[in-house]
């Protein structure tokens, strides 16, 4: 057997290799450990068609797209993987469940719909046969959440969120999740421009994102040993309201002044307010339009 196409692959930390959205199979499942130039068929599975997984300590959790749902199978024997529960997320319409991560104490699964509208959903799963959706975030109603990933050893959500960028969730109550951090990697307005992957995972705490627009991004982050960051409690209108300390009013000038490509026509930073050397009001002003944004 062979594979010509798939969407996406994983694999877990036994060195399994799994490929999703293939033909013939809707997971395939190779072994790697030392021979990854010559990957070994051990199992597949047939059931629904998944658009994203994760696997972890020999659980698949999978997201099935076109219906809405998330599977758990069990892949302890890869020749036979079984499946233990399907569950709709409440998806109707065009929203669908499009990816998912489970936390690391897997009492919680996250599950992300790309559609307009399209947000975090947080399952409690400690119990398959009562499975309740306890926590939600959702940046905009008219932009989509892509992917999101558990950062290891941490409480922390990083997600690919399309127009929205890269968003970091604190989790750590899941019934009530905090963003934490975020980087808008574009400034395009649509429903899948922008972040549509990020990795999470990096040894040193550096964060990676590939915007579809401006190419690839590289974060530092408070995860970052040498950082001086620190994660903080976001506005929960961070979409609209963006708060910049005095000094970061320069940076918004150089941006504004590196985007302008008509000079007959520039941008500039029009009225200020601050309180409390905060900068809580806004004017930006053009040749033709001027746009007040409230910070």
């Amino acid at each position: 057997d062979s594979i010509s196409t798939s969407h996406n692959i994983h694999i877990d930390a036994d060195g399994y290799l799994y490929v999703v959205g293939a033909e013939e199979h809707d997971i395939w499942i190779y072994e790697l450990t030392d021979h990854p130039e010559n990957p070994i068929l051990v199992g597949t599975w047939n059931g629904e068609y998944f658009h994203d997984i994760e696997v972890y300590n020999n659980k698949l959790y999978g997201a099935a797209i076109e219906t809405g749902e998330f599977y758990i199978i069990d892949v302890t024997d890869k020749s036979n993987p079984t499946t233990i529960k399907i569950h709709h997320t409440g998806a109707v319409g065009d929203i669908s469940t499009h990816d998912c991560a489970v936390t690391y104490d897997e009492k919680y699964l996250l599950t992300a719909d790309e559609t307009m509208g399209g947000y975090i959903k947080i399952w409690d799963i400690q119990n398959y046969d009562n499975i309740n959706l306890v926590g939600d975030y959702m940046t905009n109603p008219n932009h989509s959440v892509h992917n999101v990933y558990i950062r290891p050893g941490t409480n922390l959500a990083v997600m690919s969120y399309y127009a929205d960028g890269t968003r970091v969730l604190d989790i750590s109550n899941p019934y009530h999740p905090v963003e934490v951090g975020f980087f808008d990697t574009s400034n395009i307005e649509g429903l899948f421009v922008g972040n549509w992957g990020t990795y999470a995972y990096l040894e040193s705490g550096h964060i990676i994102s590939s915007d579809r627009q401006n190419g690839l991004y590289i974060f530092s982050s408070p995860l970052v040993e040498t950082s001086s960051l620190e994660w903080y409690p976001c506005d929960s209108n961070a979409y609209l309201d963006q708060s910049y300390n005095q000094n970061d009013i320069n940076v918004l000038q150089d941006i504004i002044d590196a985007n302008n490509l008509d000079i007959n026509d520039p941008t500039e930073l029009g009225t200020q307010s601050w309180q409390n050397g905060r900068l809580i009001d806004l004017n930006l002003y053009s040749g033709y339009i001027t746009e007040n944004s409230r910070v």
